[in-house]
């Protein structure tokens, strides 16, 4: 079944104001006087928690960490994917960010082995929100929310020289 061409949604430009706005919503749910961890799951959350903590670091005095994350989703439980190097959670305010929230089981991995920690808050930050969860997971900040039909994908590139946004119907 086709959908029709790709359609591009965001580029560079654009991308970047995106990105800004997301930041500026993250500052208005997050206490700045406490330090923040940005949880980037990894392969463009990466890219896109590096852009929000541009804009985050300077408004937090105890600091932002960056930290990324690869759940392996065969064996989520045996191997959550936050590095041992990443230190203790406990009491501390979380953010994990990634680029396309879709069925949600990721981040509910990430959050599964987050939450054992008991940090005082966790928020999701995503480029972009699919209406087709899984789980019953809500990004506090988003960039986009888009409804697809079930077989198109929206895929993020972040890398440079030109970040994008676009819908097909085929990966």
């Amino acid at each position: 079944m086709s959908f029709g061409p790709e359609r591009r949604i965001l580029e560079t430009a654009n991308m970047q104001r995106c990105v800004q706005r997301m930041a500026a919503e993250l500052l208005e749910i997050l206490d700045t006087q406490k330090p923040l961890f940005l949880v980037a799951i990894l392969r463009n959350g990466l890219p896109l928690a590096k852009g929000l903590m541009a804009y985050l670091e300077p408004e937090f005095p105890e600091g932002v960490q960056l930290i990324p994350t690869n759940p392996n989703k065969s064996a989520p439980w045996e191997q959550p994917g936050l590095p041992s190097s990443a230190g203790s959670f406990t009491h501390a305010q979380v953010v994990i960010v990634d680029d396309v929230l879709n069925t949600g089981k990721t981040v509910s991995y990430v959050m599964s082995a987050l939450l054992q920690q008991k940090p005082r808050c966790i928020r999701l930050a995503v480029l972009v929100d699919r209406a087709h969860k899984t789980f019953p997971l809500i990004a506090d900040v988003a960039g986009f929310r888009l409804s697809t039909l079930p077989g198109q994908f929206v895929q993020v590139d972040m890398e440079q020289p030109i970040p994008q946004i676009w819908i097909s119907d085929s990966l």
